[in-house]
């Protein structure tokens, strides 16, 4: 399952995980083809999430790539302000986005160490950045590329610790009331302790309750506006728990770098797909 969209001979793609994955990858992407415009940007969204990115090109260097080949890659980390990342010209690139708190659980990384930042894989995890361009001369489709990924992600997959387990209570139960998030009453609900609460979504996420529930709000808010660009921007902000509209695009231009009714005019002019996180939970 997946959803495309197409400009010229650039497509872009979205793939949803296998069963197995699903608790700790919200989705799987790829970005082929070619761009006649070397001046297209996209815009990237705080969504509590976490991506690696293999760049098939090398077209986004960080470090220098491994001598005879251009192949690069590189995780992006939690973020609460947009990112506006040029598009290759000849752009083929993968990228896995992980739930919020599973990188942590999955491949040992502690997320607070890679906020608002781009890190050179093979620094961090040189050993899985080599392992799935060992395969890309296989990789010639868009569901081949994801498909090898998966394969080794599954490979990696084994006993996790307790803590990942409370870190998907918390964001499941935040998604569910990102309108209000009291994080006392959180904690009295799921029958601990707020400071453990705070302790394990932090280093899990990067991220504390408040931000991560800042963060759901807002990725609803762009879902709604992306569904239904009409709509009163007063009512959504009501729907959203916002204080009133002047409340909900203040919050909104400052995780966006737009206010909402700029966001939804660049998603209509670009010449590219707009990225609009894809649900949490």
């Amino acid at each position: 399952m997946h959803t495309d969209s197409v400009q010229s001979t650039t497509h872009y793609s979205q793939f949803v995980p296998t069963r197995m994955l699903t608790p700790f990858v919200a989705c799987y992407w790829t970005i082929t083809g070619a761009d006649e415009n070397p001046a297209t940007r996209i815009r990237v969204l705080p969504d509590g999430c976490m991506d690696i990115i293999f760049d098939f090109i090398g077209s986004i260097r960080l470090a220098e790539p491994p001598q005879d080949t251009n192949y690069t890659s590189f995780m992006v980390g939690i973020h609460e302000t947009p990112m506006v990342e040029p598009l290759p010209v000849t752009p083929k690139m993968l990228g896995i986005r992980f739930r919020p708190g599973a990188v942590t659980s999955l491949l040992g990384f502690s997320a607070p160490e890679f906020s608002e930042s781009h890190v050179d894989l093979d620094g961090v995890l040189p050993d899985f950045s080599r392992l799935v361009f060992s395969y890309a001369g296989d990789m010639n489709t868009p569901r081949k590329m994801v498909a090898v990924v998966e394969r080794l992600l599954l490979e990696r997959l084994g006993s996790l610790p307790d803590s990942h387990s409370l870190t998907r209570q918390v964001v499941t139960n935040l998604w569910k009331s990102r309108t209000h998030h009291s994080i006392n009453r959180l904690a009295d609900a799921m029958g601990i302790h707020q400071r453990k609460l705070e302790r394990t979504l932090r280093a899990h996420t990067g991220l504390t309750p408040k931000q991560l529930g800042r963060t759901m709000r807002f990725v609803s808010a762009t879902r709604s506006l992306h569904a239904n660009p009409h709509q009163s921007l007063a009512s959504l902000a009501l729907d959203l728990g916002y204080t009133d509209q002047p409340h909900f695009t203040r919050e909104f231009k400052r995780m966006a770098g737009l206010s909402p009714t700029r966001w939804l005019k660049e998603c209509q002019s670009v010449d590219f797909l707009q990225y609009t996180p894809v649900p949490l939970m």
